[in-house]
């Protein structure tokens, strides 16, 4: 039966989250298997991106993104980057200065450049952190004929070291932090390897055992849909990644969410019926 859970409140000094490491109350998921993002390389070149829900609420906060552009003979860029959605912030190390040498102008800009974690460092406030797209990688060449057009940045090519990318989000007034584990970057950065992410959803301080009151407790695997919902009603579960783990029609009553959805985790339950919706966040236990 669902049950819910009260939140306890505390004063909080800093937030943090260690890089590769989780609590009680972070939302934990492992691809399994861990995904590759590989860009097209024929000639019109081509992205692979993978979108992320970190925190489980239904909207996709993070898009991690292999490409190749080609220029014909003035250029070609192949590139991975992140791309922080809905208020989600990523965190930089540097900002890379590359040109684009056109016929009556050079034109300058910066890239900024994602910040590197490793397995037990500190992802907090520190250090620069941004609503903008970070680069995990890039290589770029350029060909001067017949034109003389150009391009390239100050680093030539950039690779991602293996590790965490931060993440961070401000909701209902408290900054959270997350961490992205890239296990592997191609040397050209238009491959990427995500394997799995952590992202916190409460405060550092509150009680280990306590979650958001928002959230259902499904336990044994049953949920129930209160009589007051009229049916027929379309039941939708998708995981963090955004994919639907499971789509059907209910009636009121209790449901067996266990027999049909494997692992246990936290999950986003969305229910249709003439007239109305409702979504929440649930955590389906082992049972």
């Amino acid at each position: 039966m669902p049950a819910f859970m009260v939140c306890l409140s505390t004063t909080l000094s800093a937030q943090w989250i260690v890089a590769g490491e989780t609590r009680p109350t972070d939302h934990y998921h492992d691809l399994l298997p861990d995904t590759l993002l590989n860009a097209p390389q024929g000639l019109s070149g081509g992205s692979e991106s993978l979108f992320l829900d970190l925190n489980v609420d239904g909207t996709m906060d993070l898009e991690l993104k292999a490409e190749c552009q080609l220029g014909g003979m003035v250029f070609t860029y192949h590139d991975g980057t992140a791309t922080p959605l809905n208020g989600t912030q990523l965190s930089w190390a540097r900002m890379d200065s590359c040109f684009a040498n056109m016929p009556d102008t050079v034109l300058v800009f910066a890239l900024p450049v994602a910040a590197t974690f490793h397995a037990g460092d500190t992802i907090d406030a520190d250090g620069g952190w941004t609503e903008q797209p970070v680069t995990l990688g890039y290589h770029s060449s350029n060909a001067s004929v017949p034109n003389n057009f150009g391009y390239g940045c100050s680093a030539s090519d950039l690779h991602h070291d293996p590790g965490f990318l931060g993440v961070r989000l401000v909701s209902s007034g408290d900054t959270l932090y997350g961490w992205v584990h890239l296990p592997w970057v191609g040397l050209k950065g238009d491959s990427l390897l995500v394997s799995e992410f952590a992202f916190q959803l409460q405060p550092v301080g509150i009680a280990p055992a306590a979650v958001h009151s928002d959230q259902l407790i499904v336990r044994g695997g049953w949920l129930e849909i209160p009589p007051s919902i009229p049916g027929p009603v379309r039941m939708l579960l998708m995981d963090a990644t955004g994919r639907v783990v499971m789509a059907r029609t209910v009636h009121a009553g209790l449901q067996d969410l266990g027999s049909l959805v494997d692992p246990a985790g936290m999950y986003v339950c969305v229910l249709h019926w003439t007239g109305g919706s409702w979504s929440t966040r649930l955590i389906l236990e082992q049972h």
